[in-house]
């Protein structure tokens, strides 16, 4: 199973996606799982692009760090299986926990 992810269109080239932190959610360290750190912007963009069928996900830095840390996703590349695990646990807490009245 994938941790939750919005999707904004979908085409047979792959997805293109939006909302890589939840709306803020994954960023936020009061709504983690017992135990985990809030993951970075960086990771969450890393994690879509892990994604066999991801091609692009888009930002939208406010500020120079905010630019930064997006781009430290490039640097840090796809994801390794430990890091895709954390994610995806996280992702199915905050889905689970925060999201059930948007997404059932």
């Amino acid at each position: 199973p994938v941790a939750p992810i919005d999707v904004m269109s979908v085409d047979d080239d792959g997805d293109i996606l939006c909302m890589p932190a939840g709306w803020g959610d994954l960023l936020d360290p009061a709504k983690m799982p017992e135990g985990e750190t809030a993951p970075t912007a960086a990771d969450c963009y890393r994690f879509q692009l892990s994604h066999p069928s991801v091609h692009c996900a888009f930002t939208a830095p406010k500020n120079a760090r905010q630019m930064r840390e997006a781009l430290r996703a490039i640097e840090h590349g796809a994801l390794n299986d430990v890091e895709a695990a954390r994610m995806r646990r996280i992702g199915d807490h905050i889905h689970a926990n925060y999201k059930k009245m948007f997404f059932g």
